[in-house]
């Protein structure tokens, strides 16, 4: 079985990354992964995909062969440390540096402790306190929906700086029951892209024993990702089963209103798509000035709160 991956991983071009392989085929004996040629642009989000799939495999057995590990930037992933998931013999031809802040590598997290260790682990990589408290949260609320609803399977993370953008971005991803298996034992989903579209409304994915701990904000963590993602201006993406959802990226200018209804926003939701066992969570976060993080979760607090869309507008925030 070949996965082919292409020059652009990233969300912009996510439609097309989740179309074009079967990463979970009925039958396999191996797979050859065969990398573009040229170069290759993965974002944190296939970065986690890549990473929680080549693990998935590995436990079963089935061994992964590679193609074009001469491509260029595929240092970028060595550095990530996406091969140690897939097992692939990388040898960078020129020793490169990244900038101290500019990344978190690919970690693997089972238990609620290892997430409480990442966590406090991520202040001093990031380098940079506008980032901390935003990241922090949307990383915690994601990996915590991972631990609560695979069905064991481990989540897999990372994110990346991206100074001239001026934006994080956020990659988590596990290979377990998906997002359809784990709510239907309390909702009557039809398809996996209705699962989606339920497990992004405040009060659903933790129902049943309020898994974020607090009333305000039980079951409330992609609702709230999505949000801060949208009050920045930027994208948004959790793929599971044949589907995905996509909050499309804004213009800075524009007012962001947030709406407790996903179908409401902006947004692109495809279906049919090749089989992903497990959950892909992804955010972009902007960093930008003229407001704050206390000030964006004040506002989204309201919004769930009142059932109503939040009339706050935001043309531009900063997380400080």
């Amino acid at each position: 079985m070949r996965i082919h991956i292409p020059n652009q991983g990233s969300l912009h071009c996510l439609n097309f990354f989740l179309s074009m392989n079967n990463f979970f085929p009925r039958k396999v004996d191996r797979f050859e992964m065969i990398f573009h040629p040229q170069m290759v642009y993965l974002q944190p989000y296939a970065l986690s995909m890549l990473a929680a799939w080549g693990d998935y495999w590995e436990r079963q057995g089935v061994p992964i062969q590679f193609q074009n590990l001469h491509s260029t930037s595929l240092a970028y992933a060595w550095r990530m440390g996406l091969f140690n998931f897939l097992r692939a013999q990388y040898e960078p031809t020129r020793e490169e540096h990244e900038e101290a802040g500019r990344f978190i590598p690919l970690r693997r997290i089972e238990r609620s402790s290892e997430l409480a260790t990442f966590l406090t682990d991520l202040a001093p990589l990031l380098h940079r306190p506008e980032h901390v408290q935003a990241v922090q949260y949307c990383l915690s609320e994601t990996i915590r929906n991972v631990l609560e609803h695979s069905g064991g399977s481990p989540a897999f993370v990372c994110a990346q700086y991206y100074r001239e953008a001026n934006r994080v971005s956020i990659g988590v991803a596990d290979c377990g029951i998906g997002v359809r298996k784990s709510l239907s034992t309390n909702y009557t989903l039809t398809s996996d892209s209705h699962a989606l579209l339920e497990a992004m409304k405040p009060g659903v994915t933790g129902a049943p024993r309020g898994m974020y701990g607090t009333v305000d904000n039980a079951g409330a963590g992609l609702f709230f990702t999505k949000s801060i993602a949208k009050a920045s201006h930027e994208y948004f993406a959790i793929i599971s089963g044949t589907a995905a959802f996509r909050l499309r990226r804004s213009r800075p200018d524009q007012p962001a209103r947030l709406y407790l209804d996903p179908l409401h926003d902006r947004h692109d939701l495809y279906k049919g798509l090749p089989r992903w066992c497990g959950t892909v969570a992804a955010a972009d976060i902007g960093i930008r000035p003229d407001n704050s993080f206390q000030r964006i979760m004040a506002a989204i607090r309201e919004a769930y709160a009142s059932g109503r869309p939040a009339r706050r507008h935001f043309p531009t925030i900063r997380f400080t």
